[in-house]
């Protein structure tokens, strides 16, 4: 069985950005990984408001992706973003 490959590297301000602006609308997010880009797109549990978010490759330190999404809980992301500085690539 062959596994979707997933190798980035970012600061951890700029995951911490994406996590705290989508979790304004949710608590849970999938983030579909493209060649050149990350994409989010939330919805509020009462459909009135909506947040639709590209990041480009280039905004990441590196960048070995298949295309593959990969759900997340925000909250114990934010729990473990936090445990690093706004430089430090995680």
């Amino acid at each position: 069985m062959e596994r979707d490959m997933l190798n980035i590297t970012a600061r951890q301000d700029l995951m911490r950005n994406i996590c705290d602006t989508i979790s304004v609308l949710v608590e849970e997010a999938r983030l579909d990984f493209a060649e050149n880009d990350l994409e989010v797109r939330v919805v509020d549990p009462s459909h009135v408001a909506m947040i639709r978010m590209k990041v480009d490759s280039a905004a990441f330190g590196s960048w070995e992706v298949d295309e593959t999404s990969l759900g997340l809980e925000l909250v114990k992301m934010r729990d473990l973003l936090s445990l690093g500085n706004a430089g430090d690539l995680i």
